[in-house]
């Protein structure tokens, strides 16, 4: 299946990124899982989604963030669009409260 390509505004990215660097390395951690990405590294590390390095990189390094960002968006199995909307959903829960990083992992 051909997977539909969009285009985010670089200014909304800087922003979401913004936000991203802003939760915790858990839930940074929650938050790729939930919108579709683990990394095979990140059991070995207690973590659910990405190895704690990579964790600690988005939450310090923006432009590393962004790239992380993009590739989740882009590789992941799902439609771009699709991913990007679970990443904004469960982004705004996260910010929110309303998803909490000890409800069980599926």
């Amino acid at each position: 299946m051909k997977k539909n390509k969009i285009v985010i505004n670089p200014l909304e990215i800087d922003n979401l990124i913004d936000r991203v660097m802003k939760l915790s390395i858990n839930e940074i951690d929650l938050l790729w899982k939930k919108t579709g990405w683990v990394d095979l590294e990140a059991e070995k590390d207690g973590k659910i989604a990405l190895p704690t390095w990579r964790l600690k990189k988005i939450k310090e390094d923006k432009d590393f963030a962004r790239e992380s960002f993009i590739n989740l968006v882009t590789d992941t199995p799902n439609q771009e669009l699709m991913t990007a909307t679970l990443f904004l959903n469960n982004l705004s829960k996260l910010e929110n409260k309303d998803l909490k990083i000890n409800q069980p992992q599926k």
